[in-house]
């Protein structure tokens, strides 16, 4: 590459060839460029200057084990470096960003965005939502650069933009880095209409918080530059944003039937658990002390908590009945590694539960008095989900459960318990992977069913609250053909 060509239109130096750290330029060209001979392209851009260049190598580097790498071309796309910045209203409580055509992203098959204001500007793919961003130009310092285009995209006037972060758009083919920053504007820095130069056509979007949050749970969100900011900005303002979309009660999912449980189908309840109607055995995974999370905790305990209380009129809590009678059940006792069942309390009028198994499942980590947290191992979901299924059965026949069965049929319940409602277990606070839980569950299920002839339990529902643990719990089952088989979709 001769010297006039070291330096690009951007005023960005080129690669060279020689010696780099123990990486050797062997050759180099352009080979589409600005200085690449115009006749060469094709018509219709015949004549055109093009505003990207492709430069080309051979390279030889140091690999790991020692060696050197024989010569093998790569390529570089040369488009100079750029800058982004998510601005925030603080008067208005939103983002400030911006939507345009983007070609590159035309037949992606991606969400078409729709969290601005509640409408589309535009129907489709091709027209993103994004941070301001530029091209630095020659010459132009990134903050320079971002301060003009802020001004050029939004018509608001930043000062000392926050430096967020330095990355590289693709580093295995673009040299591009871009600098991303954030900045907090007010009503009155708002001094120009935006929109953009002449050749641009932008849409100046103001979305709040919460659609933000949405918009990355929903993949609409699809510019780097303003998911790595919306993160930012959570920590600054010190949200909480989960990648999660929470699923809808009875959301579509699949069905499988386990080849060792005559009769017996796994699938998938969706949404909160107090959303679950008509199953006739709930399990309740908790720690080996037998102690519920408080009432107003985010989890399974806690919701079953709250959901088997009796209440006032107003909602409020008149007894505590499910945590009253485990602890009762817990006198004498410090801790149990076998099942417990309490009466479900208002769970059986309100959901249809007919009975309420609490399974030891957490073994707290650290001396006691200084319990850091709790862990669940898959081997004994994978234990615990076995017992419970012979636990379900024993008690459809049992003497000990025959006047538990008589007043469920006086209470027009059939009396055999038939289905089962597993959570996850294991995967909230017991850090077990989701995959890991299914696959624990399915395999206790397994163990339990292929010692025996015959089973009353016909279905067995596994819990998941959000969008993607569906997705994986389904692949995991799809897995297990050993086990199971698909009987709908």
């Amino acid at each position: 590459m001769d010297d006039d060509q070291r330096q690009d239109h951007f005023g960005k130096p080129r690669i060279s060839p020689g010696e780099y750290n123990g990486v050797r330029i062997v050759d180099g060209k352009r080979v589409y460029g600005r200085e690449v001979e115009a006749s060469s392209l094709a018509y219709p851009f015949r004549g055109s200057k093009p505003f990207f260049d492709i430069d080309a190598y051979m390279v030889e580097h140091a690999k790991f084990d020692g060696t050197i790498s024989p010569p093998h071309r790569l390529e570089v796309f040369e488009r100079g470096d750029a800058v982004g910045v998510l601005l925030y209203n603080r008067d208005k409580k939103c983002v400030i960003a911006v939507r345009q055509f983007r070609l590159p992203t035309l037949h992606k098959e991606l969400n078409a965005p729709k969290i601005a204001n509640g409408e589309d500007a535009v129907q489709g793919n091709g027209w993103i939502v994004e941070t301001v961003a530029g091209m630095i130009k020659a010459g132009e310092d990134p903050v320079t650069t971002v301060i003009r285009e802020t001004y050029e995209e939004t018509g608001y006037v930043i000062e000392n933009p926050e430096p967020v972060a330095t990355f590289f758009s693709s580093p295995g083919g673009a040299s591009e880095l871009i600098h991303l920053y954030f900045a907090e504007v007010t009503n009155t820095d708002h001094k120009g209409p935006g929109g953009g130069t002449e050749n641009e056509d932008i849409q100046i979007l103001e979305i709040r918080l919460a659609d933000l949050q949405h918009g990355i749970r929903s993949r609409e969100i699809i510019d780097p530059k303003l998911v790595i900011a919306a993160y930012y900005l959570q920590a600054r303002l010190e949200l909480r944003f989960d990648p999660r979309e929470q699923l809808e009660p009875d959301a579509e999912s699949e069905r499988f039937r386990l080849e060792a449980g005559p009769g017996c189908e796994i699938a998938f309840k969706t949404g909160d658990i107090l959303d679950v109607q008509g199953v006739d055995v709930w399990l309740n995974p908790e720690n080996r002390y037998m102690m519920m999370a408080r009432i107003f905790d985010k989890n399974i305990s806690a919701s079953i908590r709250w959901g088997g209380a009796r209440k006032f009129a107003d909602g409020s809590v008149a007894e505590d009945t499910i945590a009253n009678e485990l602890r009762l059940k817990m006198v004498g006792l410090s801790e149990t590694r076998e099942l417990v069942e309490t009466d479900p309390g208002a769970l059986r009028q309100s959901n249809g539960v007919r009975r309420l198994l609490h399974v030891p499942l957490a073994v707290p980590e650290g001396e006691w008095g200084a319990v850091k947290g709790f862990k669940v191992e898959p081997d004994a979901i994978k234990k615990y989900m076995a017992m419970v299924l012979e636990e379900i059965d024993n008690g459809n026949s049992s003497h000990t459960r025959w006047l538990a069965r008589m007043k469920d049929k006086w209470r027009g319940s059939r009396g055999d318990c038939t289905s089962v409602l597993v959570p996850l277990m294991g995967a909230g606070a017991g850090n077990v992977k989701t995959s890991d839980s299914v696959r624990s569950i399915l395999e206790g299920c397994h163990d339990y069913f292929s010692q025996i002839k015959e089973t009353t339990i016909k279905a067995i529902y596994i819990l998941v609250l959000h969008d993607i643990d569906l997705k994986i719990a389904e692949e995991e089952v799809k897995k297990k053909q050993q086990f199971v088989r698909q009987v709908s979709s």
